[in-house]
């Protein structure tokens, strides 16, 4: 049994080491590459903090945004998000101009609740950034994010210009700028349409302002600038401080008319009262014609006129009595019309007469010794009319006098005297 039990352990080790032979050589490993050497890591460097001690680290607070940025013309108003944190510290509001690198503080505070700010200095033509530092009692803090104005653009309105009659002189009136941020109106003229080397003529800081009594003496370009609070500005159309009258089928400026010679044109009817408009008219002469009935009272507001010429007419009645209001009167020259009734005693008080010429009416009454008032008097021709009584003897009073006819008429007495003076 011993000897039978070596054998069938002799033949199992051959067996298994004939298996080995060829299984390492059917399958021979490739070589191992070279393992690189581990860094040693200390060993505290992986120690576990205790949680307790995490728990205590601070975190900062969230960040909040500004949700508005509105204005008016007196304040600008921020707006941002509350704080819900329980260790909040304060609110910092940061603003900076166009760009974020140039900063300031514009506001702090304590309180929670408070999540407005109104700024009293600012400029809406330009971009202003706001936002909120927040920040916490462990002197955290975290930003939000930014807003801006909206930028202002939006030029004022532009008002219309437009010229309106005047009684004595031109007007010009606009339409009136309703925007909320309305500051002025300025006046501006010039030589030329195109408004080169313009100038200020006046400014009006009422929006209700909208019309100017312009005394002209030459005919100037106009235009209106309207400015709002925050200096942006619009301009008007531009108008002529001047307008055409049309009078017997010819135009007149109002401004640049100051003589008009109608004498011997063959005119009929009543006299235009369009006459009136031209404010600066100062010789009228309208004599031989056939021009009939009233006067107008319009030319009696023509404040420059000096000289009036109505002689050789159809005019009958009496010589109007409001007369008198065109005060810078030198000369009067009435004869050979049909005027009837007495001088009005109202122009005697038109003290810088010069010259009268009444002649060849049917005027009557006594001749009044109001005369007197007209020191400049050096011409007065009341002949071939129905004067009755005395010469007066104030007539010695005007100095200036060259010239006077009194002839034709039913005066009475003497001659006085103190005409020799």
């Amino acid at each position: 049994m011993i000897s039978t039990s070596n054998n069938f352990i002799g033949h199992f080790f051959l067996f298994f080491f004939i298996i080995c032979s060829f299984w390492r050589c059917a399958n021979v490993p490739p070589p191992q590459p070279s393992i690189p050497e581990l860094a040693v890591v200390e060993p505290e460097q992986f120690v576990e903090m205790p949680e307790p001690i995490l728990k205590r680290l601070p975190s900062p607070p969230k960040g909040l945004n500004v949700t508005s940025v509105t204005y008016n013309r007196d304040h600008m108003m921020i707006e941002w998000d509350m704080s819900k944190d329980s260790n909040f510290s304060s609110y910092i509001l940061l603003q900076s101009i166009d760009t974020v690198s140039d900063l300031d503080t514009v506001f702090i505070t304590d309180d929670i609740n408070r999540t407005t700010f109104k700024l009293e200095k600012f400029d809406p033509t330009l971009e202003n950034w706001f936002w909120i530092n927040v920040m916490n009692e462990t002197g955290l803090n975290t930003s939000g994010m930014k807003k801006s104005n909206n930028v202002e653009i939006q030029a004022p309105r532009s008002s219309r210009l437009q010229t309106v009659d005047g009684k004595y002189d031109l007007k010009i009136e606009w339409t009136m700028n309703r925007d909320i941020d309305f500051e002025k109106y300025t006046i501006l003229r010039s030589n030329n349409e195109q408004m080169k080397n313009r100038e200020k003529v006046k400014d009006f800081l009422k929006r209700e302002d909208t019309t100017l009594v312009l005394s002209l003496d030459s005919v100037y370009f106009y235009q209106i600038m309207t400015q709002d609070y925050w200096g942006l500005t619009s301009y008007s159309n531009v108008i002529k401080g001047d307008y055409q009258i049309e009078i017997w089928g010819v135009e007149y400026s109002i401004v640049k008319t100051r003589k008009i010679d109608l004498a011997g044109k063959k005119l009929f009817g009543p006299i235009p009262s369009e006459f009136g408009k031209l404010f600066n008219l100062e010789v009228l002469l309208l004599q031989k014609n056939f021009l009939t009935k009233d006067i107008p009272e319009e030319l009696w507001d023509l404040r420059k006129l000096r000289v009036l010429n109505l002689s050789k007419n159809q005019f009958d009645g009496n010589i109007p009595v409001d007369i008198h209001r065109a005060n810078s009167l030198q000369e009067i020259w009435f004869a050979n019309n049909n005027f009837d009734g007495n001088i009005p005693h109202q122009i005697f008080t038109l003290k810088n007469l010069t010259h009268i010429n009444l002649s060849s009416n049917r005027l009557s009454g006594n001749i009044s010794e109001s005369l007197a008032n007209l020191g400049n008097l050096r011409y007065l021709n009341l002949f071939d009319n129905n004067f009755i009584g005395s010469i007066p003897v104030e007539i010695g009073e005007l100095k200036n006098l060259e010239f006077l006819s009194l002839g034709k008429n039913n005066l009475t007495g003497c001659i006085p005297s103190e005409i020799a003076k």
